[in-house]
């Protein structure tokens, strides 16, 4: 036993010097590398989904119920609709919600198409999922009050406490002037934030009551929203398929997923390529380790040899240089891996790069480390890491014990 021990310290370790072989050196290097590469990659990517899935669920709901009929709700529908959701242990809070689009200025000069919004809580829960959107304000509006997107207030140069105008872009009446449109002066209260771009550049909040009277909408709105509680919120498709039953064709009860399903499909699906494709750099890593287990080989064909003549069979001596270099390539991959979170965590500190929220839908860098991500990237190195390592360890059987003997002779 301390014969196998001394010559697997032997197969990596110099000759000349004592140190660890350089080639040794730069195969660990390599796996590093490769690893955190792979790592950070899957660690911001992941960051990314959970950020995009949080932000619409910031800017909507976990449920939405339309009519399935009409176009809007009236009051008796919001009526029976409310009655029925109240059975529900699931539901932490409801509001009617009401939107059309559009336009809203500062002074006249700079003027934006924006999404208005009437919200009526029929629960006083779903105040606490407005709660996380919205600054500081109470978001029992007033009169005269608005909530806009904090991207949208940026362009147009808003600050709290400023007042603005919102126009109906459907002409009202008519004068010598030409046409003219109905509009409300409001002032700013406070900014809107979901972490989507899409939402805060372009939605605005006002009471249910004004929005109404502004468009002209009363007695009815548009869909009800419902938020789960923590514990059913992974249920929310199974209670949207349960609870359709019960109402069958008067409303469309639809889970958040419903409206992104084509988005988070595309995203798993480049998820499983981005993996693929950075798998590739461990593969290519590996090639410097069959480099550094053939030389490791030539190297010691005597000890070899000797090993051999002594009666130590093939099988062991590969079962040696195996352990050697999986050993090695445990130590590289974790190190690796810690390296790679360490990179994803620096890359969503800086400053100098970052991504486009009306192109990424989101404007934040984020990282998540999945356990099972993890998991997956240190067996999928190691088993490629392995593999490349038996293919050299079959030179041990072609080498015969009077050759080396001769050659050292």
């Amino acid at each position: 036993m301390k014969l196998y021990g001394f010559y697997l310290s032997r197969s990596v370790i110099s000759k000349k010097n004592r140190k660890i072989r350089f080639d040794i050196w730069f195969s660990a290097i390599g796996i590093i590398i490769a690893v955190m590469t792979l790592t950070a990659a899957l660690a911001l990517f992941d960051g990314y989904t959970d950020t995009l899935k949080r932000s619409i669920l910031n800017a909507y709901s976990h449920i939405l119920i339309y009519p399935n009929i009409s176009d809007t709700l009236d009051d008796a529908e919001i009526s029976s609709l409310s009655k029925f959701l109240s059975e529900k242990s699931e539901i932490s809070g409801v509001a009617e919600i009401s939107a059309k689009q559009g336009m809203i200025t500062k002074d006249g000069e700079a003027i934006r198409a924006c999404y208005l919004k009437g919200v009526n809580l029929i629960d006083v829960g779903f105040k606490s999922h407005l709660d996380r959107v919205v600054d500081k304000h109470d978001y029992q509006l007033k009169r005269g009050e608005i909530i806009i997107g904090h991207v949208l207030a940026k362009e147009l140069s808003i600050a709290i406490g400023d007042s603005v105008r919102v126009l109906n872009p459907q002409p009202e009446k008519m004068s010598v002037f030409g046409f003219r449109n109905k509009e409300m002066k409001l002032k700013v209260v406070d900014f809107y934030r979901t972490g989507m771009y899409e939402q805060d550049n372009t939605v605005g909040l006002v009471a249910k009551a004004e929005f109404d009277e502004f468009f002209q909408d009363n007695g009815v709105g548009d869909w009800v929203e419902i938020i789960l509680n923590r514990e059913s919120e992974h249920r929310v498709e199974r209670l949207c398929f349960d609870w359709s039953k019960d109402v069958f064709n008067d409303y469309q009860i639809l889970p958040w997923s419903y409206f992104n399903r084509t988005l988070f499909t595309l995203l798993q699906w480049q998820k499983g390529l981005l993996f693929i494709i950075m798998l590739f750099l461990v593969l290519i890593a590996s090639f410097n380790l069959i480099s550094s287990v053939s030389t490791s080989i030539l190297d010691r064909k005597s000890e070899i040899g000797i090993m051999k003549a002594i009666g130590c069979s093939d099988k062991s001596l590969k079962r040696i240089h195996l352990t050697n270099f999986v050993g090695l390539a445990i130590v590289s991959i974790g190190a690796g891996i810690l390296a790679g979170i360490g990179l994803a965590w620096v890359i969503t500190k800086q400053t100098l790069l970052g991504i486009s929220g009306d192109v990424y839908f989101i404007d934040e860098l984020t990282m998540q480390i999945r356990p099972a991500a993890i998991v997956l990237i240190f067996v999928s190195s190691l088993v490629i890491i392995i593999i490349s390592t038996l293919f050299p360890l079959k030179q041990i059987s072609n080498l015969e014990v009077n050759e080396i003997l001769r050659e050292r002779n």
